[in-house]
This record gives structure tokens, sequence and C-alpha cells, in this order.
């Protein structure tokens, strides 16, 4: 898995480098031998495919939005972007409280104000997601 992450240089891109970090900081032994064993179910499941362009979200809640844009993908028809989204959208409104917006695409443009912690822009295989919490008015 190749995982770019915000403020890095421009065209660098390194191996588990969130994914990573979030491991040295993860507290207790317990948790991090879970984390581990998310992090390599994750990787096994996408195969390298994923590139993360841009995001704010906690390390857990992005394995989580790449692990449910992979499940996704093997539920629906993979031209199907409409389905695909509302599946995401339907998964993070269940686990983390309404409110939570996904689109789905291989060429879009998008502007919006998000809830922060919530923001993740992404790449599996050819398919860009965006996901991210509307912020309260």
């Amino acid at each position: 898995m190749i995982i770019r992450t915000r403020g890095a240089e421009e065209g660098v891109k390194s191996n588990y480098s969130t994914l990573s970090l979030a491991l040295s900081l993860a507290e207790g032994s317990e948790r991090k031998e879970k984390l581990q064993e998310e992090l390599r179910y994750l990787a096994k499941m996408l195969e390298g495919k994923a590139l993360i362009e841009d995001t704010d979200m906690p390390v857990r809640m992005q394995i989580q939005a790449m692990a449910c844009a992979s499940q996704a993908l093997d539920v629906h028809d993979v031209f199907d972007y409409k389905s695909i989204a509302a599946h995401i959208k339907k998964e993070f409104d269940s686990r983390y409280g309404g409110g939570w917006q996904c689109v789905v695409g291989s060429n879009f443009g998008c502007f919006f104000t998000h809830s922060k912690g919530t923001f993740i822009y992404f790449t599996l295989e050819t398919i860009n997601f965006l996901i991210f919490k509307g912020a309260s008015s």
C-alpha cells in the first residue's frame, strides 16, 4: 500500500507512513496488536492499490474508509459509482453518526466545508473516493 500524506513533498510517496506512525503512538500492547492486525488485513485486501491524496482523519477512520471502499467495490458493479457511494455513506452514518457525504468517480470537482477530522480523499485502483462529514451551521 502506498500512502502520501498531507505535507509530504510533491511526488514523494512513502510506504505505510501514516499507519506506521499510528502504530508507534498506540498506547498499550493490546491496542497496538489490534491495530497491527487491522493494518495487515488492510494491506492484504488492498494489494498495493490505495493512494491517500489528502486527509485529516484519524488513522483508524482512514483504515475504515479504505476497507469500506474496497468492500463496496466487491459488492457493486465497478462503474456503479452511485451505489458505491451510497454503500460507503450508509456505513459511515452507521458507525460514526449521520451527516456523512461520499463522492465516487474518476473525474469530478468539488468545493465543500467539512467537520475537522472527518475528511479523506484517496484513490483505489483507478477510482477516486472523497468522504467527509459536513460542517454544522
